[in-house]
């Protein structure tokens, strides 16, 4: 039987700096180390890219067609700098882009279904690219593709083949800085969140931008979704208790509800 578990990939920014040689590195280490993991889903949660650029998607797609070729399903959630440079100038070339080298559905919410997980995956630009005032890295997920989670939840809790539920995106829902929040958040909440006497509708509510690693404990309380987890900048070098410099790749067990690190030596 299929483990219900993925790797969080997120914030890689390939085509600043080193990070495309960085997101290599990572990869090795993730096909390498399958065993150790037990993980055959990749969830990467945006800003896989860092402005859009048709060459920096080449890179993207070489890393993606990597990781299939090794046996792994790959999912992509848009981010900000997906769209445009900086992460504030949005463009629909660049969005173009996104769904052509990554994924060719660009109708969200975008469900996956494997292994008796459903994967569903939302695009925290969509409606701020249509209604931008100013430069800025918000999001705005907008009525309608709200409208269409609850209705894609409602079908997805009646069909028997579905174990488990997994909303992913870029923006963080929790986080209100201004000119990085996504705007909406409260209202995906109410969606996905304690909204009957069964508790919440999905298991896993995942993200990134925010370039912190954190499990959101009291949030996961206050909603009743077992998991609501923050990923780090993926490409960034950090240092392990030992000293050692790594990557730190998020293991999420859907079934132990638990969080785990992947070491990956950098």
């Amino acid at each position: 039987m299929a483990k219900m578990r993925f790797l969080q990939l997120s914030d890689t920014h390939i085509g600043r700096g080193d990070n495309f040689e960085n997101i290599q590195v990572v990869v090795d280490g993730i096909v390498e180390k399958k065993d150790e993991h037990q993980c055959r889903v990749i969830v990467w949660t945006g800003d896989v890219v860092d402005d859009g650029h048709k060459w920096q998607y080449k890179q993207a797609k070489q890393i993606k067609d990597q990781l299939t070729q090794a046996g792994f399903e790959v999912i992509a959630a848009p981010g900000n700098h997906d769209y445009g440079p900086q992460g504030i100038f949005e463009s629909n070339r660049a969005k173009s882009r996104f769904h052509k080298f990554l994924h060719h559905d660009d109708d969200y919410p975008r469900v996956d279904l494997i292994d008796g997980v459903a994967y569903i995956t939302l695009d925290s630009m969509e409606k701020e690219m249509a209604d931008v005032e100013f430069p800025g890295a918000e999001g705005e997920l907008g009525v309608d593709q709200l409208t269409e989670l609850d209705y894609t939840l409602g079908e997805l809790h009646s069909n028997s083949n579905v174990k488990k539920i997994v909303v992913a995106l870029h923006h963080h829902p929790f986080y209100f800085r201004q000119f990085l929040a996504l705007r909406d958040g409260d209202k995906l909440k109410k969606v996905v969140g304690n909204n009957d006497e069964h508790g919440a509708r999905i298991h896993a509510l995942v993200f990134g931008h925010k370039h912190y690693l954190n499990r959101l404990a009291e949030k996961e309380k206050k909603y009743k979704i077992p998991i609501i987890y923050s990923s780090n900048k993926t490409t960034s070098v950090k240092k392990n208790s030992a000293g050692a410099a790594v990557y730190k790749i998020s293991v999420i067990d859907l079934e132990a509800n638990s969080c785990d690190i992947l070491e990956i030596n950098a």
